[in-house]
């Protein structure tokens, strides 16, 4: 490939990839997403809405029927409110749920919750969407 090339050209061509590498790394460091646009990103991501969002209801707040071989389930509500919602379950219930497949006492989800879809979430992501949700929901009232 530098062959021909002199070697003053040869020592600017390879330093060329470098410099690509680190104007990509100043552009996407300052184009980071807050915290709320990255909850945002993964309830999208997660499709949360479609299953957790009956017709004309509220965004995440349940009741949309879901069909299954052994019969039908209404979603449940997983808005941050804490008596219809999932407002008091901790970190770790949540966590809990998405990879195990568990919920809060402690039952069975699948197969309604297809848990096994979003086991590669992390813990700080999981957090980030929680707040995200609880500060969207704040906004609509």
């Amino acid at each position: 490939m530098f062959r021909n090339l002199p070697l003053a050209e040869i020592k600017h061509a390879r330093l060329v990839p470098a410099l690509v590498v680190s104007l990509f790394l100043t552009a996407t460091a300052s184009a980071e997403p807050t915290q709320i646009q990255r909850g945002e990103y993964l309830a999208r991501a997660g499709d949360c809405v479609s299953c957790h969002t009956a017709k004309q209801g509220e965004p995440f707040s349940g009741g949309d029927r879901l069909n299954t071989p052994f019969g039908y389930m209404l979603a449940p509500n997983i808005t941050s409110d804490p008596d219809t919602g999932i407002g008091r379950w901790s970190a770790d219930d949540f966590y809990r749920s998405l990879h195990d497949g568990v919920n809060r006492r402690g039952q069975d989800m699948y197969p309604t919750m297809p848990y096994d879809f979003y086991t590669n979430v992390t813990r700080g992501d999981l957090r980030i969407s929680q707040n995200a949700q609880a500060r969207e929901e704040r906004n609509r009232r």
